[in-house]
């Protein structure tokens, strides 16, 4: 097994120790920084490093991480990449002001992800209802909180 597998094994590990996702957090490969990101007990320091992470997988796991605090979220909301704004509408914390922001986005995926989010506002439904993109449209109107909306 090499180095590399050896310390992306210690990142999927369960019993992984805070001190170590600590220095994998640092290690130079961005496969190793993306399963420490990934990791359920990633401490919030390390998610709120990794965040800032030049690979945007790993920012990714970032913003797919269960307890990723909202002060991320808002932070990954604004990223360069699509796939992690995406990652951003879809996570259960999301606020609803956040995904009120990104019902504005210029990729439609990510407001496609804001349409299916089960806390999207009524305002940002009707909205997304009348998109261009037709799996946006769909997936507005499909969405619980849509019933009852006049267009």
């Amino acid at each position: 097994m090499s180095l590399i597998q050896q310390k992306i094994a210690l990142a999927k590990s369960s019993t992984a120790t805070a001190e170590q996702l600590t220095k994998l957090a640092n290690d130079k490969n961005s496969y190793v920084r993306s399963w420490v990101a990934e990791h359920s007990n990633c401490p919030i320091p390390i998610l709120e490093k990794l965040a800032n992470d030049e690979n945007s997988n790993v920012r990714y796991y970032v913003a797919k991480h269960p307890n990723c605090p909202i002060t991320i979220l808002e932070k990954l909301a604004n990223d360069k990449n699509s796939y992690v704004r995406c990652c951003v509408a879809e996570h259960s914390k999301c606020p609803i002001t956040i995904l009120e922001k990104l019902a504005n986005d210029e990729h439609w995926s990510v407001r496609y992800y804001v349409a299916r989010h089960p806390n999207c506002p009524i305002s940002a439904l009707e909205k997304l209802s009348n998109d261009e993109n037709w799996s946006v449209r769909n997936s507005a109107k499909q969405n619980p909180n849509y019933s009852g909306v006049k267009v």
